[in-house]
Order: C-alpha cells, then sequence, then structure tokens
C-alpha cells in the first residue's frame, strides 16, 4: 500500500492546479540531501493585482515604506494605487509580509 501511495504522490515540479486557483509546482519533503518539514506547493507565477484584489475586498491596505523619503508620514501609497500605472495581470506592490500570509491563508481554504 505504502508504494501505491508513493507512486500516485506528485513528482518534483509537477504542475497541480484546481478549478479555482493557481498553478502551483510541487516541492516534496526532500530532493537529495536537501529536506524541508514537510512536502508543500509553490505559486508558478507572482501574485497579480487583480488575483490580490479578489482576496483584499475591503480590507485595510498597508501602506508602502519608503525609508528614504523624508516625507514619508505623508506618503499614502498601498498595493491600490502604488505610485504607477499597474494592470490588474501584473504583480501586485506594496503588501506587508502580514498581508502575503493572509492572503495564503485564504487562497488554501479556498483551493
Amino acid at each position: 500500500m505504502l508504494e501505491r501511495d508513493a507512486a500516485a504522490m506528485a513528482a518534483p515540479g509537477d504542475l497541480l492546479q484546481d478549478d479555482a486557483g493557481p498553478a502551483l509546482s510541487f516541492v516534496p519533503a526532500s530532493i537529495g540531501n536537501a529536506a524541508v518539514d514537510a512536502p508543500f506547493a509553490l505559486m508558478r507565477n507572482e501574485v497579480s493585482r487583480a488575483e490580490f484584489a479578489a482576496f483584499a475586498g475591503n480590507r485595510e491596505a498597508t501602506r508602502c515604506r519608503n525609508r528614504l523619503s523624508p516625507l514619508q508620514l505623508f506618503d499614502r501609497r498601498d498595493w491600490r494605487d502604488p505610485g504607477f500605472t499597474q494592470g490588474g495581470s501584473e504583480p501586485v506592490v506594496c503588501v506587508s509580509f502580514a498581508d502575503a500570509q493572509a492572503y495564503a491563508r485564504w487562497l488554501s481554504n479556498r483551493t
């Protein structure tokens, strides 16, 4: 039975995707001598602005940080308005680590 389960498991780099989610690559718990705690899937492409917008809804946007600007307190840029024109298919910018974690949890529950 163990052999059958191992044969059914995805191979490293295999494309995993369901109808509700993005394309993912499978990363096993070990490849050669390298090991991680558990197997996981990694998105093949960056999260687009449109994909993040589907998650964010009315979530309060985290402001971009510009440590070099003496006027950073007045800078109100966020992922919705990063300070330059951006299309829906381009990678989302100006998101915090907490935003990225929340998006990953949301996507995991959805797919």
